[in-house]
């Protein structure tokens, strides 16, 4: 029954996390999208702008959630005993999760290439990975993993001390 619990705590910091860092991401590139509206309206007029308000954030954070439960199994299984500080574990977490985008971002283009039979979603899946957008997604990974692990170690360590001391904190 401890094992269970212990695997459902890491599910729900696993969850908390994901969410956390993909939404200090869309924040950024909320905040990004909005000074790009005012650069445009300031030189081109309000006709010109064609907002975009679809919801392709919805499944990515599911996905990005997953991704940070899986990651975080197999940190807290395979690598708590060598990261001692939950800050280097959270990193290391954030790192996984990177490899699984890159993952399924690479299955996802050589599916693309053998279904239309050629290389042209390779170069538009090279091109969309060099842009802004993935540098302000692996940027906001690793600041939320900084600030969540930060959270959870100043949590932890509140109640990591002898029961004498927990009131004097």
């Amino acid at each position: 029954m401890n094992k269970l619990r212990g695997d459902f705590r890491t599910a729900i910091l696993g969850v908390a996390g994901g969410v956390f860092t993909f939404s200090v991401f869309l924040l950024i590139d909320r905040i990004d999208s909005y000074y790009t509206y005012l650069s445009q309206v300031h030189e081109e007029g309000y006709e010109s702008y064609t907002s975009i308000n679809d919801l392709w954030w919805i499944p990515g954070t599911f996905w990005h959630a997953l991704l940070f439960i899986v990651a975080s199994f197999m940190a807290h299984r395979y690598l708590a005993n060598r990261f001692r500080s939950p800050f280097l574990l959270w990193q290391m977490i954030g790192v996984i999760t990177l490899l699984g985008w890159l993952l399924t971002l690479s299955i996802a283009t050589s599916l693309d290439c053998v279904m239309q039979g050629g290389l042209y979603p390779l170069g538009r899946a090279v091109n969309i990975f060099l842009t802004w957008f993935s540098v302000k997604f692996i940027a906001a990974i690793f600041a939320s993993n900084v600030i969540y692990s930060s959270l959870i170690h100043s949590a932890a360590s509140q109640y990591a001390s002898p029961p004498d001391k927990l009131g004097e904190a």
